[in-house]
């Protein structure tokens, strides 16, 4: 059982505010993910507390977009909500993806944005995208209500700007602090569910012309409240959107931030990871943002026509493997040296690391994938890769494969010369060679 004094409760706002003043000492709950833990671990504040149930309060529930284009979230709103409504996800977007990592399923059916925020946790996944969109609190009391920024909530670890009597009601975003924006948030955490952050990072841009037009990034767990970079913001107005930009983006950061440091993370790893992680997000914000940076290819992939939208600086081997999970194919170099990613585009074998994404449109490609028959069985190669015992460890061999293939279709009777010639491109660290060399003749043989 959990250690409190007792329990009310509420059925509407004024209801709250009365057992409120009957309570003074009392402690308002909403899904209980933050304040139960609390209890159940024994903390001073959290024990023996008389606690006033707010759930029934369809006052405090609900997301609803104004005429005027300001966004209002019901302190009540669930994680799930925010991350499933039609509202948030048109028009805050970088609040629905940063609340998506909150906990796990049933944290976030329970847990709400308002007591995330009450909680005044570090931490907190909802607050940097709230602090990016520069939301705004709005409490009530008794006597009436009033609007709190964010960043003036917030007043340390476990504190916020609620004054005795004070309910937080729901949180305001107005249209022109999301219109034209695009974001990402980034949790960096040692796991993605039920985990809290060692540091998170959310970025709000805005661009024109290739330049960063306006850009607001905020910290999680880098202080002991949620931190906006005003010098680093500023820096980046009218810049390039470059990878220098972000670089030097990330050194700003550290201008603003003083990290704290725990047995979560060093200060020196946050640090590095304050330098670090805006660029990052910032590439995933603006990714397609700009329209020539992306183009739509169709192609002939393993016999089916497909067609996809590419980012240009992506290499097949990337859209293969991220786009068409192909993971069949491997990637190992990078640079064209080990044939890991050998794929055969048109009737030739190239290493699809170093080979544009674009430039497949049109093209006819074959990876490892579809060289196995549609009955599932093997080919020829590859029933000679297993009796000759060509494969080792593995990685190298759905390249050797498909090199294979193809110089046996250019070449159906070789020699043994040949064959070393023709396999020359595609490296491999455990077999020495000899076994992989005698199943493509081995192959050759009963072709």
């Amino acid at each position: 059982m959990y250690d409190i004094s007792g329990y009310y409760e509420a059925k509407d706002l004024q209801d709250i505010f009365k057992l409120s003043q009957q309570n003074p000492n009392a402690m308002l709950i909403a899904g209980g993910t933050d304040v139960l833990v609390k209890a159940r671990s024994r903390m001073p504040d959290f024990v023996g507390k008389t606690l006033i149930g707010i759930t029934r309060v369809k006052a405090l529930r609900g997301v609803q977009l104004d005429t005027d284009g300001t966004v209002e979230i019901g302190a009540l709103t669930t994680f799930t909500e925010l991350e499933t409504n039609p509202i948030i996800n048109e028009h805050l977007p970088l609040l629905s993806q940063a609340v998506s990592l909150v906990g796990g399923p049933q944290t976030r059916n329970r847990g709400t944005v308002g007591g995330n925020i009450c909680n005044a946790g570090p931490a907190a996944d909802s607050a940097p995208s709230l602090f990016a969109y520069n939301a705004v609190c709005e409490v009530h009391s008794a006597t009436g209500s009033r609007d709190v920024p964010i960043d003036q909530f917030y007043l340390g670890v476990g504190k916020v700007a609620l004054k005795p009597g004070e309910v937080l009601v729901k949180l305001k975003i107005k249209q022109a602090d999301y219109q034209g924006y695009v974001g990402y948030y980034i949790k960096f955490a040692q796991r993605m569910a039920l985990d809290i952050a060692n540091l998170g990072c959310a970025v709000l841009v805005r661009s024109a012309d290739h330049t960063i037009a306006d850009l607001r990034i905020c910290f999680g767990a880098a202080a002991p409240t949620p931190i906006r970079m005003s010098v680093a913001e500023a820096y980046a107005k009218n810049k390039p959107i470059t990878v220098e930009t972000f670089n030097e983006i990330g050194q700003q950061c550290l201008k603003d931030t003083k990290t704290i440091e725990d047995w979560r993370a060093s200060k020196a790893y946050r640090d590095h990871l304050v330098t670090v992680l805006p660029g990052r997000a910032l590439r995933k914000a603006l990714k397609g943002r700009n329209a020539s940076m992306n183009q739509t290819i169709q192609f002939t992939l393993n016999g089916e026509v497909v067609s996809c939208s590419v980012d240009v600086r992506k290499s097949l081997l990337e859209v293969l493997r991220q786009d068409f999970t192909l993971t069949g194919i491997k990637g190992g170099c990078g640079v064209g040296e080990c044939g890991a990613c050998s794929v055969i585009v048109n009737g030739e074998v190239i290493d699809s690391c170093i080979f544009l994404a674009v430039w497949a449109d049109g093209a006819k490609i074959t990876t490892i994938e579809g060289i196995t028959p549609e009955d599932g069985s093997l080919s020829d190669l590859q029933k000679a890769f297993v009796e000759k015992g060509a494969v080792q460890c593995g990685f190298c061999t759905p390249g050797m494969v498909v090199s294979g293939t193809q110089f046996l279709a250019d070449h159906p009777h070789p020699t043994h010369e040949e064959v070393k010639r023709g396999l020359s491109g595609n490296m491999c660290r455990c077999t020495g060679y000899t076994k992989i060399i005698e199943a493509v003749e081995a192959a050759a043989e009963k072709g």
